[in-house]
C-alpha cells in the first residue's frame, strides 16, 4: 500500500520522494545535487507516512546517492 503524499514545501518532513527518479532524499543531509527545491517545483515532491526510510524503501525508493548512499538496486 502506498502511502506517500504530494508536498509543496519540504519543512517540517526529514526524507522526501522524488517521484520522477524514485528516489528519497535525507534532508538532514541534503546536498546542493540534491535539488530539492527543483523537485518540490516540478511537482514531483512527496513524503512518507511514516516519514522514515524505511517506509520510502517500502514504497520502493531508491537511496539518493549524495545525502543517503549506499543504493538499494
Amino acid at each position: 500500500m502506498t502511502v506517500a503524499i504530494p508536498v509543496s514545501s519540504k519543512v517540517g518532513i526529514k526524507f522526501l520522494g522524488d517521484t520522477r527518479k524514485m528516489e528519497v532524499h535525507g534532508l538532514i543531509n541534503e546536498k546542493p545535487q540534491c535539488r530539492i527545491d527543483e523537485i518540490i517545483r516540478a511537482g514531483g515532491a512527496v513524503s512518507f507516512d511514516p516519514d522514515t526510510v524505511v517506509q520510502a524503501h517500502k514504497e520502493d525508493y531508491n537511496n539518493c546517492p549524495y545525502c543517503i548512499g549506499g543504493t538499494r538496486k
